[in-house]
């Protein structure tokens, strides 16, 4: 069977809008174990940003020789998103909303944006609440999507 498509060019989406620099809410989608390039153990995070497309990734890294900067990004992560100090448990990490700030760094050429650090949670109140993305038009308009509006995609276009 071979897939038949009409493609057109002109309805195609071209990226994400740069996340602005500030104070985000963010929540978890993904919280995988890995090695970093040195070798060290890690923690790949992937960030949903309040109201905006897209994500942002974060590298918790396990420095052994740097046990202070380790714990304490440890110890500020898991106070913005309200997990239990020690918890290493990452699934249970995953739908966690917490808050950052953002900024912006060239990265080949081009702005991106990046953690720069976690909030703590007693600092996070004047924050917006959390918010689902914008489907696209207005980014003024922070009305949450419905669950049913979520993915484009129904559980029967995934594969088998």
């Amino acid at each position: 069977m071979a897939i038949q498509w009409n493609f057109n060019a002109n309805d195609v989406e071209e990226g994400f809008p740069l996340i602005p620099v500030g104070d985000h809410r963010l929540r978890i989608a993904s919280a995988n174990e890995k090695k970093s390039s040195s070798g060290n153990d890690m923690i790949e995070l992937s960030l949903d940003v309040s109201n905006y497309p897209g994500r942002l990734f974060y590298y918790l890294v396990f420095l052994p020789n740097n046990t202070t900067m380790t714990n304490t990004n440890l110890k500020r992560f898991w106070d913005s998103f309200g997990i239990e100090s020690g918890n290493l448990n990452t699934a249970s990490w995953v739908g966690k909303v917490g808050a950052g700030r953002v900024k912006h760094e060239e990265y080949n050429g081009d702005q991106t944006a990046r953690i720069s650090y976690f909030i703590e949670r007693k600092k996070q109140d004047k924050l917006p609440a959390w918010v689902e993305k914008s489907s696209g038009g207005n980014s003024n308009d922070l009305t949450p999507m419905p669950d049913s509006m979520q993915s484009p995609f129904s559980v029967d276009d995934l594969p088998m």
